[in-house]
């Protein structure tokens, strides 16, 4: 097979190739075919998943794609990747992706809440949220006489349940979000967090039922006391995040 180049470290540094199976040099790919498909995927887009697991162990340490190398174009698109799949295979969806700029700490709003650990620049990827996916009767049926949960709906009659313990199902409401929704399952920054600062999600943006609602203690100026499941059909709310909900909640609010 011809040598394939797939990624390139930063300017000045010399690319990462194909070196075959018995080469030498140990940041080489030893074998690679993009469009083989293995174990039901292709070998690219394994490649891709794996680079965002070296990113979620190995923080801040040394990267292959040289220094600064999780902020290129290339691990955009291996965040890009890494979302589709979640949403689009079901049997990986029980596994969220939380940034290793988040750590899990106390809250001054509820319990254990989601820090920023480093400065997070705005529309950076906080999480990558996974679960079983259930239908709104199986998760009515599923949640009745369970006092908490981690859940939010992903399209129209389809509902997102995330796992138990799951640290990406920490993130506190807020009324004035620092975060908001990417697409069904990626949650992004808002605008610029600084280190420390909690980072928080209005519930709006990813809650339908019309049925819920909950008492809030988020502090902020525009706090609604009490958050419900319609929360995504007031004006002010909707004007607070254009385009930032659920897709489908943005298709409903365009009508």
């Amino acid at each position: 097979m011809e040598p394939t180049v797939v990624c390139r470290r930063r300017p000045g540094r010399d690319p990462i190739g194909h070196a075959g199976l018995h080469g030498d040099d140990p940041l080489s790919f030893k074998e690679y075919e993009p469009d083989r498909v293995v174990l039901g995927d292709r070998m690219e887009d394994h490649l891709r998943i794996a680079v965002c697991y070296w990113h979620s162990f190995n923080w801040p340490g040394s990267d292959v794609s040289g220094a600064g190398g999780s902020r290129s174009a290339y691990m955009a698109a291996c965040m890009v990747s890494f979302s589709q799949r979640l949403r689009s295979r079901p049997v990986d969806r029980e596994c969220s992706w939380l940034s290793p700029k988040v750590r899990v700490g106390p809250s001054p709003i509820q319990g254990r809440g989601l820090f920023a650990r480093q400065p997070l620049a705005g529309r950076e990827v906080v999480k990558v949220l996974g679960g079983v996916v259930m239908s709104d009767a199986e998760f009515r049926e599923w949640a009745d006489g369970r006092d908490r949960f981690d859940a939010l709906a992903i399209a129209e009659d389809r509902n997102l349940v995330l796992t138990p313990g799951d640290p990406a199902g920490l993130g506190n409401h807020s009324c004035d979000s620092n975060t908001v929704m990417a697409d069904e399952v990626t949650v992004v920054a808002r605008r610029a967090v600084a280190a420390g600062e909690e980072l928080t999600i209005d519930y709006a943006l990813m809650t339908v039922h019309e049925d819920w609602q909950m008492l809030c203690g988020c502090g902020e100026p525009a706090c609604r006391g009490v958050v419900r499941g319609s929360d995504w059909r007031l004006p002010e709310v909707q004007a607070r995040y254009p385009g930032r909900f659920s897709p489908f909640i943005n298709r409903r609010i365009a009508g």
